[in-house]
């Protein structure tokens, strides 16, 4: 992000309850004359481990910026990601989807972005604050899995008229390492559960906004139920 043309930013980083210094580190890059824009502001927020939902919710609630992004720790943003993001501010959308790479076991692949797609992963999208807060949207506590998606559904079944952009090219690279959450062993059950509670309440909330039978919300049922199949056979 630093070496980035565009400074009218912050960064929030949120140290929830690390071991490996990372903590220390957020303070010093906080702390240290990093670049000579002013408008750069980086806030640390230090807690005690509570989890990635926990983590993110303390972003949002110091968040000042018209956007919100939220980058994993170990992946990369690819060199011009806010310049090009940024030119896509003026229409005011409510969430600005991108391009991504995906990196399994050393073997990459990239993948666009489209305007009719409901993205899965949360790193791939800008999220309207104003929209957020309206809703007073946040990730629930103790959601491990499918947190995500979770987050995703209820805020576009919360905007009266989602307005998305899309961007189809790669902006983010994103690295699915071995020992990761999405790859330890010994967390089916807890999947299961997250995964099928998601599922259920997104049918609620849509039904409730009448939006039951739109194309996309289908299209997710669908998804998700696929995923849900898929974690219980295996």
């Amino acid at each position: 992000l630093l070496t980035q043309d565009i400074d009218n930013y912050e960064i929030i980083l949120v140290d929830d309850g690390s071991t490996d210094g990372s903590g220390a580190l957020a303070d010093e890059l906080a702390q240290s004359p990093i670049t000579n824009h002013q408008s750069q502001i980086i806030k640390v927020i230090h807690q005690e481990n509570k989890g990635v939902s926990a983590a993110r919710n303390a972003g949002l609630d110091i968040a000042t910026g018209d956007y919100v992004w939220f980058v994993d720790a170990d992946d990369i943003v690819l060199s011009e990601q806010l310049q090009v993001n940024s030119e896509k501010l003026g229409i005011n959308p409510q969430l600005i989807i991108f391009g991504f790479v995906w990196d399994e076991n050393g073997v990459a692949k990239s993948f666009g972005a489209s305007e009719d797609e409901i993205p899965y992963n949360l790193w791939r999208c800008w999220f309207n604050r104003n929209a957020i807060e309206k809703t007073k949207l946040r990730f629930t506590a103790g959601r491990k899995y499918a947190e995500d998606q979770e987050f995703i559904l209820k805020f576009v079944v919360g905007c009266d008229k989602c307005n998305v952009e899309a961007i189809n090219k790669p902006l983010y690279y994103y690295t699915l390492r071995p020992g990761s959450a999405m790859t330890k062993k010994g967390v089916k059950l807890k999947r299961i559960k997250d995964v099928a509670a998601v599922l259920l309440q997104f049918l609620g909330l849509a039904l409730i906004k009448g939006k039951l039978n739109e194309r996309w919300a289908w299209m997710e049922i669908k998804r998700m139920s696929k995923s849900l199949y898929v974690t219980i056979i295996r």
